[in-house]
């Protein structure tokens, strides 16, 4: 009986990193914008982002450079759920949320006096997504709090071949970190349950669907190392051409923690004869047999696989002021196709077996094309634009899974402070291709 009961509950918990990996409007998947900020480095820019955007770059670098930006990230979404309240009896109402989120990069390189070597170490957050919808929204069955961050540590290397060669590598040590809260309703589950203790198939929706008296939350908080790894090449073939390339590694990821589903007690008569004084609790422990407590408890493991990435740049230098970027990127999200979600009871005797939900998302694409003015030699002024596909297919997109095909507009600056200080800004703001405010039945 628990078998046919519980994988209700579990995938929807699954269901909250399926839809809100892809939730980040800034970039496809749950790629933060622009890893590095408001710095907009690519693969053949020699900066201390190079540990991430191509190792073989930091060659570039002469000796020590210390790094720290901080981008406050905007994002806002809404959602307009269609059909009427089967509580209230009215339409149901819009809701929505903002939220700023810091996105840090921390890195220092170094060649310590050598000269074909230079070392670095980088710490930023390359995916993630934070969302903190309404408790009581209309959105609350897929979603009401979320976090999906990727914390990287990178050590980094790089080797000059030879004057106009270089390669890099550098090893990702991901703290993957993935925490949801969600309200579970609990009516469809316990349909099939009591249709199976009473021998009799009740009509689907029997038992009104989102109802307080069935209506749990399940909050889930896990985390874990895993390990990826990067590998660049820098090309010099003219004064006034560099070209990069960088390769980042798939991560498949595992995150375990803990979960707890609490139960509703509201009392209630289910089908007018079976008077339930302790809500669902009471149905579990008196109607199914099952030792169940007002919050089930237990561990959760959840696992799953970030994507690969290819990215080719290349910097034109016609004269000493101008510099051209280029740059076109290939992330295979294709292999973000399931999540594998097991959930392990610790104070009940209700069976949870594994379960996988698909997620059939995409590759995406962009291309970044740019210009740099340096009018002196301690200032720098720039105008980028990228253009980027959508990762998130129709047949998963949802509230919880807003991408779009996009533009980024970038308009940044930097200026040399003291011959070892230097002070950056910029701006970024993200024009979508289609409207990313969806109508669900869901």
């Amino acid at each position: 009986m628990s078998n046919r009961a519980w994988p209700f509950a579990f995938v929807l918990m699954a269901g909250i990193l399926l839809c809100n990996a892809a939730a980040h409007a800034s970039a496809a998947g749950i790629g933060v914008p622009r890893v590095g900020g408001m710095n907009p480095s690519g693969p053949a820019e020699g900066m201390v982002t190079a540990i991430y955007h191509n190792p073989a770059a930091m060659s570039l670098l002469d000796g020590t450079h210390v790094f720290l930006d901080v981008t406050a990230t905007y994002f806002q979404s809404e959602f307009d759920r269609d059909g009427v309240d089967p509580f209230t009896g009215r339409p149901y109402k819009e809701v929505g949320f903002s939220t700023v989120t810091p996105v840090p990069f921390v890195g220092i390189t170094s060649d310590l006096g050598l000269e074909k070597l230079t070392f670095g170490l980088g710490a930023y957050v390359p995916f993630g997504r934070i969302a903190h919808w309404p408790e009581r929204g209309t959105q609350r069955y897929q979603l009401i709090d979320v976090e999906i961050q990727s914390y990287t540590f990178s050590p980094a290397v790089a080797l000059d071949l030879t004057h106009d060669i270089s390669i890099g590598a550098s090893l990702n040590i991901i703290y993957q970190v993935v925490n949801s809260k969600v309200s579970v309703d609990l009516a469809e589950m316990f349909e099939d349950l009591a249709s199976e203790m009473l021998k009799y198939r009740f009509p689907e929706g029997s038992i009104r669907r989102e109802q307080p008296e069935w209506e749990g939350t399940l909050e889930s908080r896990n985390g874990g190392f895993n390990f990826g790894w990067g590998a660049g090449l820098l090309l010099r073939p003219a004064k006034w051409l560099d070209v990069g390339a960088c390769y980042q590694s798939q991560v498949n990821i595992t995150a375990r923690g803990d979960f707890n589903l609490e139960l509703p007690t509201r009392p209630f008569n289910l089908f007018g004869f079976f008077e339930a004084p302790n809500g669902v609790v009471s149905l579990l422990n008196d109607l199914a047999g099952l030792d169940t407590p007002t919050t089930i408890r237990g561990d959760t493991t959840f696992s799953f696989r970030l994507p690969q990435s290819l990215t080719i740049g290349f910097q034109f230098r016609p004269d000493e002021f101008w510099a051209i970027d280029l740059s076109v990127n290939w992330t295979d999200w294709s292999v973000y196709d399931k999540i594998k979600v097991r959930f392990k009871s610790a104070n009940s005797d209700l069976d949870m077996p594994p379960n996988e939900v698909l997620a059939e998302y995409v590759d995406s694409y962009y291309v970044n094309l740019g210009a740099s003015w340096r009018p002196t030699a301690r200032t720098r002024f720039g105008v980028w634009v990228m253009y980027e596909t959508d990762a998130v297919p129709d047949n998963t997109r949802s509230v919880l899974n807003v991408d779009a095909e996009k533009v980024d507009l970038l308009v940044a600056g930097s200026v040399k402070i003291t011959d070892s200080f230097n002070l950056g800004l910029g701006f970024s703001h993200i024009f979508y291709m289609k409207s990313t405010r969806l109508k669900s039945v869901v």
